[in-house]
Protein backbone atom coordinates (compact mmCIF):
# COMPACT_ATOMS: atom_id res chain seq x y z
CA UNK A 1 0.00 0.00 0.00
CA UNK A 2 1.89 3.01 -1.26
CA UNK A 3 5.03 1.14 0.14
CA UNK A 4 3.84 1.17 3.50
CA UNK A 5 3.08 -1.63 5.09
CA UNK A 6 0.81 -2.45 7.91
CA UNK A 7 2.59 -3.45 11.49
CA UNK A 8 2.12 -6.64 12.23
CA UNK A 9 0.75 -8.47 15.48
CA UNK A 10 2.69 -8.47 17.91
CA UNK A 11 4.90 -4.90 17.01
CA UNK A 12 4.96 -1.63 18.36
CA UNK A 13 2.72 1.22 16.96
CA UNK A 14 -0.84 1.68 17.18
CA UNK A 15 -3.73 1.77 15.05
CA UNK A 16 -3.31 6.13 14.71
CA UNK A 17 0.72 5.37 14.18
CA UNK A 18 -0.66 3.35 11.37
CA UNK A 19 -3.38 5.79 10.10
CA UNK A 20 -0.64 8.58 10.03
CA UNK A 21 1.47 6.50 7.02
CA UNK A 22 -1.31 5.95 4.78
CA UNK A 23 -1.96 8.58 1.84
CA UNK A 24 -4.99 10.44 1.18
CA UNK A 25 -6.49 7.72 -1.10
CA UNK A 26 -5.68 4.74 1.19
CA UNK A 27 -7.70 6.82 3.99
CA UNK A 28 -10.51 7.26 1.68
CA UNK A 29 -10.37 3.46 0.92
CA UNK A 30 -10.20 2.23 4.84
CA UNK A 31 -13.14 4.42 6.09
CA UNK A 32 -14.93 3.87 2.86
CA UNK A 33 -14.43 -0.21 4.05
CA UNK A 34 -15.65 0.91 7.82
CA UNK A 35 -18.64 2.43 6.16
CA UNK A 36 -19.48 -0.69 4.28
CA UNK A 37 -19.28 -2.91 7.90
CA UNK A 38 -21.29 0.17 9.69
CA UNK A 39 -24.20 -0.22 7.12
CA UNK A 40 -23.69 -4.09 7.11
CA UNK A 41 -24.07 -4.23 11.08
CA UNK A 42 -20.35 -6.13 10.80
CA UNK A 43 -19.21 -2.70 12.88
CA UNK A 44 -22.38 -2.57 15.64
CA UNK A 45 -22.22 0.07 17.59
CA UNK A 46 -22.60 4.04 17.44
CA UNK A 47 -24.12 4.97 14.13
CA UNK A 48 -24.84 8.51 14.68
CA UNK A 49 -24.94 10.78 17.93
CA UNK A 50 -28.11 10.29 20.12
CA UNK A 51 -28.75 6.94 19.38
CA UNK A 52 -30.24 5.48 22.72
CA UNK A 53 -29.86 1.79 21.95
CA UNK A 54 -26.27 2.80 20.41
CA UNK A 55 -23.40 0.59 22.39
CA UNK A 56 -20.47 3.20 22.68
CA UNK A 57 -17.04 0.60 23.34
CA UNK A 58 -13.62 0.13 21.16
CA UNK A 59 -12.08 2.05 18.94
CA UNK A 60 -13.91 5.48 17.98
CA UNK A 61 -16.99 4.50 20.06
CA UNK A 62 -17.94 1.43 18.24
CA UNK A 63 -17.76 -2.29 19.01
CA UNK A 64 -17.34 -4.76 16.12
CA UNK A 65 -18.47 -8.17 15.75
CA UNK A 66 -15.94 -10.78 17.27
CA UNK A 67 -15.24 -12.60 13.76
CA UNK A 68 -14.06 -9.15 12.85
CA UNK A 69 -12.53 -8.27 15.93
CA UNK A 70 -10.37 -11.62 16.05
CA UNK A 71 -8.87 -10.67 13.10
CA UNK A 72 -7.32 -7.54 14.18
CA UNK A 73 -4.15 -7.03 16.44
CA UNK A 74 -5.26 -5.62 19.72
CA UNK A 75 -3.99 -2.36 20.75
CA UNK A 76 -2.61 -3.43 23.92
CA UNK A 77 -2.24 -6.62 24.06
CA UNK A 78 -0.49 -7.65 21.25
CA UNK A 79 -0.82 -11.20 20.93
CA UNK A 80 -1.56 -13.38 17.51
CA UNK A 81 -4.96 -14.85 16.95
CA UNK A 82 -4.86 -18.25 18.60
CA UNK A 83 -1.82 -17.31 20.78
CA UNK A 84 -3.92 -16.68 23.94
CA UNK A 85 -5.54 -19.66 25.36
CA UNK A 86 -9.15 -19.84 26.77
CA UNK A 87 -8.28 -20.32 30.32
CA UNK A 88 -6.23 -16.74 31.45
CA UNK A 89 -4.98 -16.40 34.88
CA UNK A 90 -4.63 -12.31 35.07
CA UNK A 91 -2.18 -11.58 38.10
CA UNK A 92 -1.53 -7.66 37.94
CA UNK A 93 2.15 -7.70 38.39
CA UNK A 94 4.25 -8.31 35.49
CA UNK A 95 7.14 -10.09 37.61
CA UNK A 96 4.33 -12.70 39.02
CA UNK A 97 3.02 -13.16 35.45
CA UNK A 98 6.50 -14.32 34.37
CA UNK A 99 6.95 -16.20 37.96
CA UNK A 100 3.76 -18.17 37.52
CA UNK A 101 4.59 -19.13 34.02
CA UNK A 102 7.64 -20.35 34.28
CA UNK A 103 7.09 -22.41 37.78
CA UNK A 104 3.96 -23.69 37.00
CA UNK A 105 3.34 -24.04 33.21
CA UNK A 106 5.18 -26.50 30.82
CA UNK A 107 6.55 -24.91 27.61
CA UNK A 108 5.54 -21.57 28.56
CA UNK A 109 6.22 -18.83 25.43
CA UNK A 110 6.01 -15.31 26.02
CA UNK A 111 3.24 -13.87 23.37
CA UNK A 112 3.54 -10.12 24.07
CA UNK A 113 5.52 -7.43 26.23
CA UNK A 114 4.06 -4.40 24.93
CA UNK A 115 3.54 -1.83 27.07
CA UNK A 116 5.23 -4.10 30.20
CA UNK A 117 2.05 -5.96 29.81
CA UNK A 118 3.37 -9.50 29.93
CA UNK A 119 1.54 -12.94 28.31
CA UNK A 120 2.57 -15.82 28.16
CA UNK A 121 0.75 -19.27 26.96
CA UNK A 122 1.83 -23.20 28.42
CA UNK A 123 -0.41 -25.65 29.26
CA UNK A 124 -1.14 -27.19 32.87
CA UNK A 125 -1.93 -30.75 33.23
CA UNK A 126 -2.55 -30.43 29.62
CA UNK A 127 -5.08 -27.76 29.83
CA UNK A 128 -3.59 -24.87 27.62
CA UNK A 129 -3.18 -21.92 30.30
CA UNK A 130 -2.54 -18.41 29.43
CA UNK A 131 -0.70 -15.86 32.34
CA UNK A 132 -1.82 -11.89 31.31
CA UNK A 133 -0.21 -9.11 33.72
CA UNK A 134 -3.18 -6.47 33.50
CA UNK A 135 -1.32 -3.58 35.64
CA UNK A 136 -3.13 -2.04 38.45
CA UNK A 137 -6.24 -0.75 38.68
CA UNK A 138 -9.74 -0.80 37.18
CA UNK A 139 -8.84 1.16 33.90
CA UNK A 140 -5.83 -1.26 33.43
CA UNK A 141 -7.70 -4.53 33.60
CA UNK A 142 -10.57 -3.45 31.98
CA UNK A 143 -8.77 -2.83 29.21
CA UNK A 144 -6.99 -6.41 28.85
CA UNK A 145 -10.28 -7.81 29.49
CA UNK A 146 -11.86 -6.70 26.89
CA UNK A 147 -8.81 -7.07 24.86
CA UNK A 148 -8.60 -11.59 25.70
CA UNK A 149 -12.23 -11.15 25.14
CA UNK A 150 -11.37 -10.10 21.74
CA UNK A 151 -8.49 -12.44 21.40
CA UNK A 152 -10.34 -15.67 22.28
CA UNK A 153 -10.38 -16.21 25.89
CA UNK A 154 -13.25 -18.06 27.42
CA UNK A 155 -12.64 -17.80 31.31
CA UNK A 156 -10.87 -14.97 32.91
CA UNK A 157 -9.63 -15.52 36.94
CA UNK A 158 -7.59 -12.53 38.35
CA UNK A 159 -4.98 -13.72 41.13
CA UNK A 160 -3.40 -11.40 43.33
CA UNK A 161 -3.72 -9.65 46.77
CA UNK A 162 -6.10 -7.98 48.77
CA UNK A 163 -6.30 -6.05 51.98
CA UNK A 164 -8.43 -7.72 54.68
CA UNK A 165 -10.98 -5.65 56.28
CA UNK A 166 -11.48 -8.17 59.06
CA UNK A 167 -9.21 -9.57 61.29
CA UNK A 168 -10.80 -12.68 60.53
CA UNK A 169 -9.24 -12.88 57.40
CA UNK A 170 -5.40 -14.10 58.22
CA UNK A 171 -2.10 -12.99 56.55
CA UNK A 172 -1.33 -15.16 53.54
CA UNK A 173 -5.38 -16.24 53.93
CA UNK A 174 -7.05 -17.13 50.16
CA UNK A 175 -9.94 -14.88 49.54
CA UNK A 176 -12.33 -16.62 46.74
CA UNK A 177 -14.86 -13.80 45.61
CA UNK A 178 -18.60 -14.34 45.13
CA UNK A 179 -18.90 -10.47 44.13
CA UNK A 180 -17.22 -7.53 44.19
CA UNK A 181 -18.50 -3.84 45.77
CA UNK A 182 -17.78 -1.60 42.49
CA UNK A 183 -16.40 1.29 44.30
CA UNK A 184 -14.35 2.29 41.35
CA UNK A 185 -14.68 4.82 38.41
CA UNK A 186 -14.42 2.33 35.61
CA UNK A 187 -17.41 0.42 36.22
CA UNK A 188 -19.41 3.46 36.63
CA UNK A 189 -18.25 4.40 33.52
CA UNK A 190 -19.09 1.54 31.54
CA UNK A 191 -22.42 1.16 33.02
CA UNK A 192 -23.37 5.20 32.58
CA UNK A 193 -23.92 5.22 36.00
CA UNK A 194 -26.61 2.37 36.18
CA UNK A 195 -26.60 0.67 39.90
CA UNK A 196 -25.06 -3.20 38.98
CA UNK A 197 -23.62 -5.74 40.81
CA UNK A 198 -20.53 -7.21 39.60
CA UNK A 199 -20.57 -10.92 40.33
CA UNK A 200 -17.89 -14.01 39.81
CA UNK A 201 -19.59 -16.69 37.70
CA UNK A 202 -20.52 -19.83 40.18
CA UNK A 203 -19.10 -22.61 38.10
CA UNK A 204 -15.43 -20.92 38.71
CA UNK A 205 -15.97 -19.80 42.12
CA UNK A 206 -17.36 -23.62 42.78
CA UNK A 207 -14.24 -24.83 41.46
CA UNK A 208 -11.84 -22.89 43.15
CA UNK A 209 -13.72 -24.03 46.35
CA UNK A 210 -13.45 -27.52 45.85
CA UNK A 211 -9.66 -27.20 44.83
CA UNK A 212 -8.63 -25.22 48.24
CA UNK A 213 -10.38 -28.28 49.94
CA UNK A 214 -8.51 -30.49 48.14
CA UNK A 215 -5.55 -29.05 48.52
CA UNK A 216 -6.29 -28.17 52.44
CA UNK A 217 -6.19 -24.32 51.87
CA UNK A 218 -7.15 -21.89 54.51
CA UNK A 219 -9.65 -19.88 52.55
CA UNK A 220 -12.72 -17.43 52.75
CA UNK A 221 -15.53 -17.21 50.33
CA UNK A 222 -17.24 -13.98 49.90
CA UNK A 223 -17.85 -10.42 48.94
CA UNK A 224 -15.18 -8.25 48.41
CA UNK A 225 -14.70 -4.38 47.31
CA UNK A 226 -13.04 -2.59 44.68
CA UNK A 227 -11.83 0.55 44.79
CA UNK A 228 -9.23 3.09 43.06
CA UNK A 229 -7.43 4.91 45.78
CA UNK A 230 -5.12 2.36 47.03
CA UNK A 231 -3.93 5.02 50.28
CA UNK A 232 -7.66 6.49 50.73
CA UNK A 233 -9.40 3.31 52.89
CA UNK A 234 -8.88 3.86 56.52
CA UNK A 235 -9.43 1.19 59.43
CA UNK A 236 -12.87 2.72 60.00
CA UNK A 237 -13.43 2.43 56.54
CA UNK A 238 -12.80 -1.00 56.40
CA UNK A 239 -14.47 -2.27 59.55
CA UNK A 240 -17.97 0.07 58.37
CA UNK A 241 -17.53 -2.40 54.89
CA UNK A 242 -16.72 -5.84 57.27
CA UNK A 243 -20.14 -4.84 59.22
CA UNK A 244 -21.90 -5.14 55.64
CA UNK A 245 -19.61 -8.76 54.92
CA UNK A 246 -17.19 -7.37 53.16
CA UNK A 247 -13.88 -9.33 53.75
CA UNK A 248 -11.19 -7.05 51.82
CA UNK A 249 -9.99 -4.20 49.47
CA UNK A 250 -8.77 -5.21 46.36
CA UNK A 251 -8.62 -2.74 42.67
CA UNK A 252 -9.45 -4.79 40.02
CA UNK A 253 -12.16 -7.40 40.11
CA UNK A 254 -15.15 -5.26 39.88
CA UNK A 255 -14.03 -3.99 36.16
CA UNK A 256 -12.74 -7.86 35.28
CA UNK A 257 -16.55 -9.34 36.12
CA UNK A 258 -18.11 -6.42 34.19
CA UNK A 259 -16.37 -7.17 30.93
CA UNK A 260 -16.65 -11.22 31.34
CA UNK A 261 -20.32 -10.40 31.47
CA UNK A 262 -20.77 -8.11 28.76
CA UNK A 263 -18.77 -10.66 26.35
CA UNK A 264 -20.59 -14.01 27.90
CA UNK A 265 -17.53 -14.80 29.48
CA UNK A 266 -16.69 -16.99 32.76
CA UNK A 267 -15.10 -14.72 35.50
CA UNK A 268 -13.06 -15.67 38.99
CA UNK A 269 -11.19 -13.88 41.49
CA UNK A 270 -8.60 -15.27 43.85
CA UNK A 271 -6.53 -12.99 46.36
CA UNK A 272 -4.40 -13.70 49.78
CA UNK A 273 -4.37 -11.55 51.98
CA UNK A 274 -1.19 -8.82 51.77
CA UNK A 275 -2.06 -6.58 54.97
CA UNK A 276 -4.95 -5.65 57.31
CA UNK A 277 -6.55 -2.00 56.08
CA UNK A 278 -4.46 0.24 58.15
CA UNK A 279 -1.76 -1.60 59.05
CA UNK A 280 1.70 -0.12 56.76
CA UNK A 281 3.68 -3.33 57.14
CA UNK A 282 2.97 -5.62 54.56
CA UNK A 283 3.23 -9.57 55.74
CA UNK A 284 6.58 -10.89 55.71
CA UNK A 285 7.71 -11.93 52.05
CA UNK A 286 8.40 -15.90 52.67
CA UNK A 287 4.78 -15.85 54.00
CA UNK A 288 2.92 -13.62 51.36
CA UNK A 289 4.75 -15.85 48.75
CA UNK A 290 3.65 -19.30 50.24
CA UNK A 291 0.50 -17.50 50.13
CA UNK A 292 0.56 -16.56 46.63
CA UNK A 293 1.72 -20.25 45.61
CA UNK A 294 -1.25 -21.78 47.50
CA UNK A 295 -3.47 -19.15 45.40
CA UNK A 296 -2.20 -19.90 41.87
CA UNK A 297 -1.87 -23.88 42.77
CA UNK A 298 -5.94 -23.64 43.95
CA UNK A 299 -6.69 -21.23 40.34
CA UNK A 300 -4.53 -23.90 37.86
CA UNK A 301 -6.59 -26.66 39.64
CA UNK A 302 -9.70 -24.88 39.24
CA UNK A 303 -8.85 -24.95 35.66
CA UNK A 304 -8.29 -28.36 34.93
CA UNK A 305 -11.51 -28.86 36.71
CA UNK A 306 -13.36 -26.47 34.44
CA UNK A 307 -11.99 -27.55 31.40
CA UNK A 308 -13.24 -31.22 32.69
CA UNK A 309 -10.10 -32.97 33.74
Amino acid sequence: MNGMRKPELGQSGSLGDYMRTLSGSSVFLFMRNRSRLLRSGAWGGKRGRGDPGAVVSGLEGNRMRPHILACMSQIHVRARPGAVAEYVLLPGDPNRARRIAETYLEGAALYTDHRGLLGFTGTYRGVPVSVQTTGMGCPSAAIVAEELARLGAKTLIRVGTLGGATPQVQPADLVIATAAVPNDGTTRQLLHGAPYAPAANFEVVEAAVQAARAQAVPHHVGLIMTEDAFYASTPEHARLWAARGVLGFEMEASAVFLVAAQHGLRAGCLTVCSNDIGDPQLVPEDVLAAGVDRMIRVALDAIVTLAGG
